[in-house]
């Protein structure tokens, strides 16, 4: 038996996604049943509904935003087995996953044996617009690109393009507008000008962007992506060529490895998890979970 969540939210691509996969299923013969998302009811509202102690098989259709959803829905990571199917604008769970757009070949490794183990990070603001703890699976974003996500939280295009298929166009409109307005920030006991951190347990966010080419999420590691001391006329050239990778040439950019972290700083500042805005804080840590997530896709 799967159980299938599909967030319709970006219009005719997943629909599409579920009929083939439904339409699949029943040519099979295997049991399922399909949930979909609503404003009132979304993914991770239904996905702890679905948990009563045995061992389930959920299949997410949707986005970056719906698997955070799930992950941060699992109550026991022993008893949730997750398979994903791309749909969303994003994808970089998928990308830095191997995990194909491609409907067939996507729903082919769930349905063959086997899993993977994912590590799950998760953020604990101490101090800020709303403590809280967050688990994400991609990234986390303090500075700049959070500030983008916010705009892109607050834009009443998003939904629109999404349902075209083009609501990556958003996150590159409000990317470069958010270049002029960010404010740098330090670190307690640091001086030097933070424009961001990105803190990946994913090689890619941002849809694509090759943010820390080393990172991996089976490691048990977080890579910590720190942008500092650049002037903003420097930053425009920097970040599309993160598109490859390049930026890490650049002596504005350093990467360390930790699997636990804090960081002070000294202004409130923005903050994003797989893309979904979390306000702002002033302290935080990252941590991974001792459980992993158990993927179906192999």
């Amino acid at each position: 038996m799967y159980y299938v969540i599909v967030n319709p939210g970006s219009g005719s691509y997943r629909n599409k996604t579920w009929l083939y996969v439904k339409g699949e299923f029943q040519k099979r013969g295997i049991l399922y049943q399909a949930f979909f998302s609503t404003k009132n009811r979304d993914v991770n509202d239904i996905l702890k509904s679905l948990q009563h102690g045995q061992v389930i098989d959920v299949i997410i259709i949707g986005g970056d935003g719906s698997m955070n959803l799930a992950v941060n829905a699992i109550q026991d990571f022993s008893k949730v087995r997750l398979g994903y199917i791309p749909s969303g604008s994003g994808n970089d769970f998928g990308r830095g996953m191997g995990i194909t757009r491609d409907i067939t070949i996507a729903l082919e490794s769930i349905l063959k044996k086997g899993y993977r183990e994912v590590d799950v990070p998760m953020i604990h603001i101490l101090q800020g617009d709303k403590p809280q703890r967050r688990r994400f699976l991609i990234s986390c974003g303090i500075g700049y690109d959070a500030l983008a996500c916010y705009h892109v939280s607050k834009s009443r295009w998003k939904a629109r393009l999404n349902k075209v298929g083009m609501g990556h166009l958003v996150y590159l409109a409000y990317g470069a507008l958010s270049m002029f307005e960010y404010q740098p920030f330090s670190l307690r006991d640091e001086k030097e000008d933070v424009a961001f951190i990105a803190v990946m347990n994913q090689p890619y966010e941002g849809g694509g962007f090759l943010f820390s080419p080393k990172a991996s999420a089976q490691d048990g590691l977080l890579d910590f992506v720190k942008i500092s001391e650049i002037k903003r006329f420097r930053m425009v050239g920097l970040i599309p060529s993160a598109r490859e990778g390049k930026h890490v040439e650049t002596p504005y950019v350093h990467i360390e490895q930790h699997s636990y972290q804090s960081f002070e700083f000294d202004q409130p500042v923005y903050l994003h998890v797989d893309g979904e805005t979390l306000g702002k804080a002033v302290r935080v840590e990252f941590s991974i979970l001792k459980d992993k997530m158990i993927l179906l896709n192999n």
